[in-house]
């Protein structure tokens, strides 16, 4: 086998001869096993309301006790997921996947022993709360690393294991539930995570520092190690830069309209007088869309960049509200529905490049989690807000209104982003 070629070109970048060009990029292979722990966490989590009426039945527990374990779990997986994008940086996807593979699996396991309300909140809120929290940015982080061109394709296909989650997740466990009952579903759930997640995470290397190399390119420029990057930032001066703000405000905005649609769509359909039955194919259809908007955007983001196609998908998106705002028949809020649900793609694809673009690798991972508590923050108050307006109108109306204003703000706060690095006021030091 011949040795690589690292001797340096006349503009000083190493190049690499490839040796086999049958070998595909390694790159792939990273997508493919992110994008099925993507589908295996987020199925799960999806799944919780198919649960949500045997478990009620069962210990007698009220639906305010009952959902507040699932927002224990979203809130504590927000917070700590600034963490976990930390380990990302510092011990690679592996270590970190694996250990949220671990977390998820003895969730399940531990759900299926549920006999108390503290049992439920420890077992679900905390365990499996714990378990997401590397649910989306270090996948996300990880394959951002291994690709410069194709980045945001790349970025898509993962991302869109959410949705097919969403869509697979609830019928499985609603299966699952008829022959085996929520105990034994969430038995044999728990031990599939565990064994398939950590099984897939160990096929997550670490970046390998070189550019997108191709099987038909036998000569490719290779990039500097993320650690030698001395245009990296790190986070404590992106916290110090305008445009980290910005882009949090941007996260906030994206935050609380998703959180906002999903949780009240559907009553604010049937309070119009359609079916629930049909009311509840609004979310299948948003989140079909969904996974089709992020492929989709993830290709054109990488012929345009970040900035236009989050653009893109906040001016989509406050669209999409003003027509559900005045829309009063059943195919004018599915449609509605389905416009958000690709567009909002745009914006979930574009968060990981911009970090990438805004403030370098090095901290990629933990920069990108402290940039999701915006997204916790916005995702908390959309909905609480949103209800507590109904509350005092007896509609969804007004709320939704405002999600359009929200969509409004997040246009003009990706118009204040750059589409550069950000200049630091003093080199980085070793």
């Amino acid at each position: 086998m011949k040795n690589l070629d690292h001797s340096p070109d006349p503009n000083g970048s190493r190049l690499v001869v490839k040796n086999d060009k049958s070998l595909p990029y390694y790159g792939y292979f990273v997508v493919l096993f992110a994008f099925i722990i993507m589908v295996i966490q987020w199925g799960i989590f999806h799944s919780f309301g198919v649960y949500f009426k045997p478990m009620i039945s069962e210990f007698g527990w009220t639906r305010a006790l009952t959902s507040g374990a699932f927002s224990l779990a979203a809130i504590l997986s927000g917070l700590v997921t600034a963490y976990m994008g930390w380990m990302n940086d510092k011990f690679g996807s592996r270590v970190v996947m694996s250990l949220c593979g671990l977390f998820l699996g003895l969730g399940c396991i531990f759900m299926s022993q549920t006999e108390s309300l503290w049992n439920f909140y420890v077992y679900y809120g905390i365990i499996i709360g714990l378990a997401m929290s590397g649910g989306f940015i270090p996948l996300i982080s990880t394959v951002t690393r291994w690709f410069t061109t194709d980045r945001g394709l790349m970025t898509g296909i993962v991302a869109s294991g959410v949705g097919v989650g969403a869509l697979v997740g609830p019928q499985i466990s609603t299966r699952l539930l008829l022959y085996f009952g929520w105990r034994g579903s969430y038995l044999i759930t728990g031990i599939t995570a565990l064994v398939a997640v950590v099984a897939a995470a160990q096929f997550l290397k670490n970046h390998s520092d070189h550019r997108d190399q191709r099987a038909d390119d036998s000569l490719q420029p290779v990039s500097k190690p993320a650690d030698t990057d001395h245009q990296s930032v790190y986070l404590r001066q992106a916290l110090g830069s305008a445009q980290f703000w910005i882009f949090s405000l941007t996260g906030f905005c994206y935050g609380y309209t998703l959180f906002s649609l999903t949780v009240h769509v559907v009553p604010h359909a049937v309070d119009l007088g359609i079916m629930p039955k049909m009311a509840a194919g609004l979310l299948s259809t948003f989140g079909g869309l969904s996974i089709v908007g992020k492929i989709f955007f993830g290709k054109i983001l990488d012929r345009i960049n970040g900035k236009k196609t989050m653009f893109i998908g906040f001016s989509m998106m406050a669209i999409a509200f003003l027509t559900i705002v005045f829309a009063e028949r059943t195919w004018t809020i599915f449609m509605s529905v389905g416009v958000f649900g690709f567009f909002y793609g745009a914006c979930t694809v574009s968060h990981s490049p911009i970090t990438a673009t805004l403030f370098g690798l090095k901290s990629h991972g933990l920069i990108m989690g402290v940039f999701g508590i915006s997204v916790t923050i916005g995702g908390a108050f959309g909905p609480f807000l949103a209800g507590a307006i109904y509350d005092q109108t007896e509609s969804y109306r007004t709320a939704f209104a405002i999600c359009a204003a929200v969509s409004v703000i997040g246009m003009i706060a990706t118009s204040g982003l750059r589409q550069k690095r950000i200049q630091l006021l003093q080199p980085l030091k070793k």
